[in-house]
């Protein structure tokens, strides 16, 4: 429970970690000065300087927009994938996945591949259900 009498501190490796947004960010800072509980980071942020709240919403800026821009790139790389006809995905049962790698030996995607023991189990569920049988 967090009212500034069951723990004196919060320790975290990064603002960052703390929050996926700067609305949570914004709430989290109004706590701290709220309970007067102190923020430590590993990276010099101390909520016990008296100038504490410009370092924390400079940081909090630069983490929502680290989180923004890592994001973009994955949706980015995982809709390259998906163009190129590759897996973004774990395998269902039935499938492994294969690794596809270039010329210089670096990975250029993934693709399914039957694993034929599993899929002879889904061939015997499906043909199942073909005949009529529930799932149940």
């Amino acid at each position: 429970m967090w009212d500034g009498t069951h723990f004196q501190a919060v320790v975290v490796d990064e603002v960052s970690r703390l929050a996926r947004d700067l609305g949570e960010l914004a709430k989290l800072q109004a706590r701290i000065d709220e309970t007067k509980v102190r923020l430590l980071t590993t990276d010099g942020l101390d909520s016990a300087n008296p100038h504490w709240r410009l370092v924390f919403g400079i940081t909090a800026a630069i983490a929502d927009h680290f989180r923004e821009e890592t994001r973009h790139r994955v949706v980015r790389g995982l809709a390259g994938q998906l163009k190129r006809g590759y897996i973004v995905n774990q395998a269902p049962y039935g499938y492994r996945l294969e690794r596809i790698q270039g010329d210089s030996g670096a990975l250029i995607g993934t693709r399914y591949v039957i694993e034929p023991t599993e899929a002879e189990v889904m061939r015997e569920l499906f043909d199942m259900r073909y005949k009529g049988k529930t799932y149940a």
